[in-house]
């Protein structure tokens, strides 16, 4: 799977099906540009399944601004190694080995 092409809802669903790992910590990536808030609007995106304008609100930013941020962090996140496919389980019931 390339990570790198999914976009934000896509790699919410993999993420939310266990499917692809996110760190127990999220990350600041200080060279991003909103990097005091983007590892926690991606929190509350991939993990707390927040809606971007609920996010937008919050944090008094457009929904279109706040969608930005979180898919900055996501393609850092990625290519940095944070973000991975989780390998199939060859014993999990329904999977041939």
């Amino acid at each position: 799977m390339d990570l790198l092409s999914l976009n934000n809802d896509e790699l919410r669903r993999f993420i939310r099906s266990n499917e692809v790992s996110f760190p127990a910590e999220a990350p600041v990536f200080p060279q991003l540009t909103r990097a005091d808030i983007g590892w926690r609007l991606a929190l509350l995106y991939f993990v707390r399944c927040w809606s971007l304008g609920e996010i937008a609100k919050r944090y008094h930013l457009s929904r279109e601004r706040a969608g930005q941020i979180v898919k900055v962090w996501r393609s850092q996140a990625v290519k940095t190694g944070y973000i991975q496919e989780i390998p199939q389980d060859p014993f999990r019931r329904g999977t041939r080995v």
